[in-house]
C-alpha cells in the first residue's frame, strides 16, 4: 500500500510539473502573439497615417474605416475635417504613433489597439487619438478623435530680447 502512494504522489508530481510547463509555454505564446500583433497595428497605422496626414483624401479615409466609424461620422464632421486639412496645409513633420492593447482576442476578432499620433504642419499642429480594431485579418480605423492648433498669423514679441 506504501508503494502505490509513492508511485501516485510521483505520477502526481509529474503531472503537475507538466501542467506548468503547457500553462508557462502557452502564456509565452499568448504573450508573443500580442506583442506581434500589436507591431503589425503599429506599422500599418504609421504607413496610412502619413498617407493621410500628407494629403487628405475622405474616401481613402474611410476605406480604412471600421463599419461603425463610418455609421456614426456625419456629412459636417467630414467636411469640417477636410477644411481642418486645408487650413493645416502642408505636413512638415510626422512625429509617430504610441500606443496599447486596449483588448485581446485569442483570434483577433476582438483585438482593440489605441494608439497617440502627431504631426507638425506649414499652419499648426495635429494631435489624434486612434483606435485601431481587428476586421478579420485588417486593421481598421474603429474611433478617430483629434485636436489641432493653429499658429498665430503674426509672430509676437517676447520677453527676451538681445542684448
Amino acid at each position: 500500500m506504501k508503494h502505490f502512494y509513492f508511485h501516485l504522489l510521483q505520477i502526481l508530481k509529474a503531472f503537475l510539473i507538466s501542467l506548468i510547463i503547457v500553462l508557462g509555454l502557452q502564456f509565452s505564446y499568448f504573450y508573443y502573439m500580442q506583442h506581434f500583433v500589436e507591431k503589425q497595428a503599429h506599422q500599418w497605422l504609421d504607413i496610412v497615417l502619413l498617407d493621410l496626414l500628407s494629403e487628405w483624401n475622405q474616401q481613402q479615409f474611410l476605406a480604412h474605416s471600421s463599419h461603425t466609424l463610418i455609421q456614426n461620422i456625419t456629412a459636417e464632421q467630414r467636411d469640417s475635417t477636410q477644411q481642418l486639412f486645408e487650413k493645416l496645409d502642408e505636413l512638415l513633420q510626422y512625429g509617430g504613433s504610441t500606443g496599447q492593447i486596449i483588448e485581446y482576442g485569442l483570434f483577433l476578432q476582438t483585438t482593440q489597439i489605441r494608439y497617440q499620433a502627431h504631426a507638425h504642419f506649414k499652419h499648426g499642429i495635429f494631435f489624434a487619438i486612434i483606435t485601431l480594431i481587428a476586421d478579420g485579418e485588417q486593421w481598421k480605423i474603429d474611433q478617430f478623435y483629434y485636436e489641432y492648433a493653429f499658429y498665430p498669423q503674426q509672430k509676437q514679441q517676447g520677453s527676451l530680447r538681445l542684448i
